[in-house]
């Protein structure tokens, strides 16, 4: 009997784990897609900051 208990407390908890994956990879994914703007954004005012500064140096 307690042999079938151990396995279905392992059952649920394999379930309860795969619930939590799957929540955070949908948080992770939120995050993620709020960001993606602002953080190309900053990457491409780096990239033209960066090749002006190299632009100047040069003349």
């Amino acid at each position: 009997v307690s042999s079938q208990k151990c396995a279905r407390n392992a059952k649920e908890e394999l379930l309860l784990i795969g619930q939590l994956h799957r929540e955070l990879s949908n948080l992770v994914e939120e995050i993620v897609k709020y960001f993606r703007l602002p953080l190309l954004i900053a990457i491409i005012f780096q990239v033209i900051n960066v090749t002006s500064n190299i632009y100047i140096f040069v003349l």
